[in-house]
């Protein structure tokens, strides 16, 4: 009888230690089904929605460290997804944490450096964001017109205004209606003192943008502007909702022009 105790205590320990292990496994199976998100699904549309339908967005999103450290394994695209679905929740430094895990897993993946140059930009750490884009265009000369439209504005927040604008007329070759980038061409021609050629670029993202050029009229990068009728001119048009030329006819109220 004496001996028979050790040996139950033995099969009782492992019991309990097979028990356990099938539940962990169980767990892990069920915690990869929902991080796991594929390659084709790391744009800023699909991990939104694959997040809001995986139900971990609260938990992950006050977490990213504790993520981090756990996943610090998996391979760069699994990583990668977690980053964009943290960006895309507007947590960026959450995002950061996880794409400079991935960054140590696979370092020269053009995917790594675009993520990386994305989320430096949308923190408004332009030289890191520069540095990184730069590497991408250097390993991806193909690089698709958003990420070198971020280099652009991370190069002329700089003041860096001639490669940025190299960067910009390129995208324009591209994609000449685009009101974003003749936006961007009108900042950095402001600021090289090229009045006029900026005042087209903004007369041509008004007719891009409509309403919507009035959100970003404000950028001081436009200052050199201001004194300008044709400015106000374009800035009435997007007021009212007219032509540039309609609305230089209209004579505005004294005192009603923005500085």
């Amino acid at each position: 009888m004496r001996g028979s105790i050790p040996f139950l205590a033995v099969t009782l320990a492992l019991t309990v230690f097979l028990t356990s292990l099938v539940l962990e496994s169980r767990d892990n199976r069920s915690h990869r089904a929902n991080i796991h998100f594929g390659t084709s699904d790391t744009g800023p549309a699909g991990t939104q929605a694959l997040l809001a339908n995986s139900g971990l967005g609260p938990r992950l999103m006050s977490e990213p460290s504790r993520l981090a450290a756990s996943l610090s394994s998996a391979r760069a695209d699994d990583l990668l997804a977690q980053a964009w679905s943290f960006y895309d929740s507007g947590n960026y430094q959450g995002a950061l944490e996880l794409v400079r895990v991935a960054a140590r897993t696979d370092p020269v993946n053009p995917t790594v450096l675009e993520a990386l140059g994305t989320v430096h930009f949308s923190l408004q750490d332009y030289p890191e964001a520069e540095a990184y884009l730069t590497r991408l265009l250097e390993a991806k000369p193909a690089m698709d017109d958003v990420s070198r439209m971020r280099l652009a504005v991370a190069q002329m927040r700089q003041r860096k205004y001639q490669p940025a604008l190299q960067h910009l007329q390129a995208v324009a070759d591209r994609a000449p209606g685009d009101g974003a980038v003749n936006f961007a061409l009108a900042c950095v021609f402001a600021s090289l003192n090229r009045t006029e050629a900026a005042l087209d670029c903004l007369d041509l993202a008004y007719a891009q943008l409509g309403f919507g050029l009035l959100a970003h009229i404000s950028d001081p990068q436009l200052d050199s502007l201001r004194g300008s009728e044709r400015f106000h001119a374009i800035l009435r048009a997007a007021r009212v909702g007219t032509t540039v030329a309609d609305a230089s006819s209209i004579r505005p109220q004294q005192g009603s022009l923005p500085q």
